[in-house]
């Protein structure tokens, strides 16, 4: 489970309330004689989506803080498409986004998926895919933030892996891993000078 510095309150009251809506609804059904398995089937229903819109939002606040520690601009955050897992098709809901928050880092909910799985996961063995989604969201925050250089979201990685969770050890893997199974079998990609170690 990811660790974030605060708990998401608008994310705890949601569930809350919904969880209070669907109580009520039991309530009424109480008095018809199955009030406690109904009881009990929304607790069933309501604690795993409970627990995934919390592991997602605390996915995209510490991406969020990870993107402004390492570019230093308080303004980056990271939003996560839903269910879409393409961004080719711009959405309204997008577009408005976007423009009510210039630092806004939109990213596809496969890379999404990606980057929770290894936030949940021990962080020591990164698949491809895992370092692949880091480095995206790492390339959208230095573009966003600026940072014209094609190497730049390379240098950035490690630091901004180390600044979501992972130790310096597993932050200079990912990076590795990215680098030596993504970056370096793309045709096209420049030779960047990269140094995987935590500055």
């Amino acid at each position: 489970m990811p660790t974030i510095d605060i708990i998401n309150l608008r994310t705890l009251v949601a569930i809350f309330f919904a969880l209070l809506f669907l109580f009520w609804i039991g309530h009424a059904v109480t008095h018809q004689g199955r009030g406690i398995v109904y009881a009990l089937v929304c607790l069933l229903v309501a604690g795993p989506l409970g627990y995934f819109e919390y592991q997602w939002q605390a996915g995209e606040y510490t991406a969020s803080k990870g993107l402004q520690k390492v570019y230093g601009n308080a303004n980056l955050s990271l939003k996560c498409e839903r269910f879409s897992d393409s961004l080719v098709d711009t959405t309204v809901t997008q577009q408005d986004a976007e423009q009510a928050n210039p630092g806004l880092v939109w990213v596809n909910n496969h890379t999404c998926m990606s980057l929770l799985g290894w936030l949940g996961s021990s962080k020591l063995d990164p698949t491809a895919e895992q370092a692949t989604a880091v480095y995206g969201i790492a390339a959208e925050g230095a573009k966003i933030a600026g940072d014209a250089d094609v190497c730049a979201p390379l240098q950035h990685l490690a630091p901004f892996a180390a600044a979501i969770g992972a130790s310096d050890a597993s932050a200079s893997t990912l990076a590795q891993t990215y680098y030596s199974n993504v970056w370096a079998t793309t045709a096209g990609n420049p030779n960047c000078s990269v140094s995987f170690a935590i500055n």
